[in-house]
């Protein structure tokens, strides 16, 4: 008994060490999603509320409270020796420590916010504001907000020193005293900021999060230790409990197997005449051949024959109106499947015919998606052109898209359009199809060179395919769509920009100007009522120009699941025009499919940008 009690003493420490080791592991892996999602979650900063939080104090508190009855536990038995209460102490020091350096890294996180909420969110404000205000040395802001993003990335202190740097240049600028004091207040909260943002951590090597990793680590060694010391002293109790009890299961296996011997020879006959009695009962297909035996005895078998000899009549009689009622709902169920397999039939032969008209119906739209690409000019063209200097940035929002971009060269003129049709999938597609080759045509067969002429001559073309030509017209199909020339005469080179409701927009030493379109479209002109204007620009080396559809803009998403809008679109461009045209690229779609999410695209996307 006292060895039972022993094992059961363990087995409850044990089993308490073990809760209390999975109640630290649950908390320590919310800890981890607190740290790695809600602090980049603005739901999270705009409720402060924040279910990892919660599910973290829950495993806290179980841990302390299976910590208490272990304690007990082991007081009770005897087993709280001083290196187990040394052990139990630290243990103790590790989960409060752990828990107090927890809360200090939330108040840190809430402090340096996200997005829009917290010091990021003040800073990001601050810095618009002053956007807003600063005519002198936009340049440098531009400098010192690239940095600003930089130290979010990377956590690196060159990035600080670089911001400071700028800071104090364009501080001694010639400012106004409003602007001089939004400058200051921006320098504060960036240094307030990366204050804060040092000792959360960018890595978990790093500030808060490197001491509660380390005091979360010694904690669960410990806890480990005395688990491994408690599943080494059990075993060794459990092990001389089982010979006990084996040889006590061997002794008593000997008596069992006398008894048995003596009650076979007693049992066995009669026991094998019933079971003749059955066996013959079942082979007769449940026909009662003979009365059983032993029906006249007065013991047991007497009545056990007795009990028998009526079951098996009731089961005759029951066997033969359960067959009767068998073929009958065998003939019923061969009706039935005869007419489910008429059924399927049918049922196959319509699918089949679906899915032919299905595959049919995807095939004519692959192949419109590979003429359509092949009508694009090849990207060792555009390199020959224009070497690296350009990106054509361009997502279909179906198979099919009803945006396009044209780019070419005739007698030493670079033509560089972007068009963006009504609707998308397959009628834009269509669109695109005419509005790609009359672009074309105007350019290589009529020779037309001016932008504002090419488009005229476009519209002329897309009004008379569609009937566009009174205002009674039912139909109103038409593109957006932006022309540009380069030439280059006695090294210098000119653009001439002509568009239909898409601008061009022109950066120049991280300064942008938008050139703004006509605001008609193609193929709602009609002939003498209005005209297409063209404007002519002095290109620089080092200019970039960017022609886009409006299809970036619109898309839904980010956190108030709103458009993206102009705006910030052209303060993209600006904020990524210090990148080589590739790396812009990969940043312009980067940052549209964050801000789409889980939403639907809803339109065509086409970028072009080309670099002097």
């Amino acid at each position: 008994m006292l060895g039972i009690r022993q094992s059961a003493d363990y087995t409850n420490t044990l089993t308490l060490l073990r809760s209390f080791e999975g109640a630290i592991q649950h908390r320590d892996e919310f800890q981890t999603k607190y740290s790695l999602i809600d602090c980049r979650n603005t739901e999270y900063f705009k409720t402060l509320s924040s279910e990892n939080v919660a599910q973290y104090f829950f495993w806290t508190d179980s841990a302390v409270r299976i910590l208490q009855h272990t304690v007990v536990a082991l007081e009770e038995s005897g087993k709280l020796n001083e290196n187990r209460e040394f052990k139990v102490n630290e243990i103790k020091k590790g989960v409060l420590a752990s828990f107090h350096l927890f809360n200090e890294l939330r108040d840190l996180i809430r402090k340096r916010g996200y997005v829009q909420y917290g010091l990021e969110g003040e800073l990001r404000d601050e810095a618009h504001r002053l956007e807003e205000i600063l005519s002198n040395g936009t340049d440098l802001l531009l400098q010192m907000r690239r940095h600003e993003k930089d130290f979010m990335l990377r956590g690196e202190q060159q990035y600080i020193d670089k911001f400071n740097t700028r800071f104090s240049e364009l501080l001694a600028l010639r400012q106004g005293v409003e602007v001089k004091e939004r400058l200051i207040a921006y320098h504060s909260l960036f240094n307030e900021f990366a204050k804060v943002h040092n000792a959360i951590g960018h890595t978990a090597a790093q500030g808060k999060l490197r001491d509660v990793l380390g005091v979360t680590e010694r904690t669960e060694k410990l806890i480990r230790t005395m688990v491994l010391e408690f599943e080494e002293e059990s075993g060794f109790v459990l092990s001389r409990i089982q010979l006990t009890m084996q040889i006590f299961q061997f002794a008593l296996l000997l008596v069992i197997i006398g008894m048995i011997w003596f009650l076979g020879k007693q049992l066995s006959k009669p026991v094998f005449d019933l079971r003749n009695a059955l066996d013959s009962f079942v082979e007769h297909n449940f026909e009662l051949a003979a009365q059983f035996p032993f029906s006249n005895r007065k013991d047991e078998f007497g009545r056990l024959s007795l009990s028998l000899q009526k079951m098996a009549d009731e089961i005759t009689i029951t066997f033969k109106q359960y067959r009767k009622r068998s073929e009958e709902r065998q003939k019923v169920l061969k009706e039935q499947k005869d007419k489910l397999e008429i059924q399927k039939l049918l049922l196959q032969e319509n699918r089949n015919l679906l899915q032919e008209r299905h595959d049919d119906i995807r095939q004519s739209i692959d192949y419109a998606r590979r003429l359509q690409n092949a009508i694009f000019p090849r990207k060792e063209k555009i390199d020959r052109w224009f070497g690296t200097k350009h990106f054509e940035l361009y997502l279909p929002k179906d198979v099919v898209s009803g945006d396009f971009y044209y780019i070419d060269e005739v007698e030493g003129t670079k033509y560089v359009a972007v068009g963006d049709c009504t609707g998308h999938g397959v009628p834009g597609a269509f669109l695109s199809f005419l509005g790609f080759n009359f672009l074309n045509y105007a350019i290589k067969d009529k020779n037309l060179e001016n932008p504002a002429a090419i488009l005229t001559y476009l519209n002329a073309k897309i009004t008379e395919v569609f009937n566009q030509n009174g205002f009674n017209s039912e139909i109103k199909d038409g593109m957006d769509i932006a022309l540009l020339a380069i030439e280059e005469k006695k090294g210098e080179k000119r653009a001439f920009y002509c568009g239909a409701n898409i601008p061009l927009y022109l950066i120049r030493q991280q300064s942008m100007v938008t050139i703004r379109p006509n605001r008609f479209p193609i193929g709602d002109v009609i002939d003498g009522q209005r005209k297409f204007t063209a404007h002519e620009l002095d290109l620089r080396p080092g200019d970039r120009l960017y022609l886009s559809s409006d299809g970036y803009q619109d898309q839904i998403g980010g956190p108030a699941n709103k458009k993206y809008k102009t705006v910030y679109f052209r303060d993209l461009l600006l904020q990524t025009s210090h990148l080589d045209y590739e790396e812009q690229q990969k940043m312009l779609l980067r940052e549209f499919r964050e801000w789409k999410g889980a939403n639907t695209q809803i339109d065509d996307v086409c970028i072009v940008g080309i670099g002097i």
